[in-house]
């Protein structure tokens, strides 16, 4: 799958709130993954497949107070290419 460019945005889940990816995906034209919350990993992205990053922004994909693990914008299992930027500001 390609996500190019758009925005996903808003969503909420226990695992990969944007995107749960075990497969192939690629980011690319700027595509933005943010103000996504998850209760366990993955806020923005969780990866169990390939992923590829090509001019993408993740920010703000935070993991709730109440979860007990620690969540990222991103957890990645296996390959992984491309070029992330996390910006201050969303």
């Amino acid at each position: 799958m390609v996500v190019a460019g758009g925005t996903i945005e808003y969503m909420t889940a226990n695992y990969g709130a944007a995107v749960y990816n075990k497969g192939n995906l690629t980011f690319e034209n700027h595509a933005q993954v943010k103000n996504n919350t998850t209760t366990q990993m993955g806020a923005g992205v969780m990866n169990d497949g390939y992923l590829n990053v090509h001019s993408a922004v993740f920010g703000n994909n935070v993991k709730s107070k109440d979860a007990f693990l620690i969540a990222a914008t991103i957890n990645l299992r296996q390959n992984t290419a491309g070029t992330i930027s996390t910006p201050s500001r969303m």
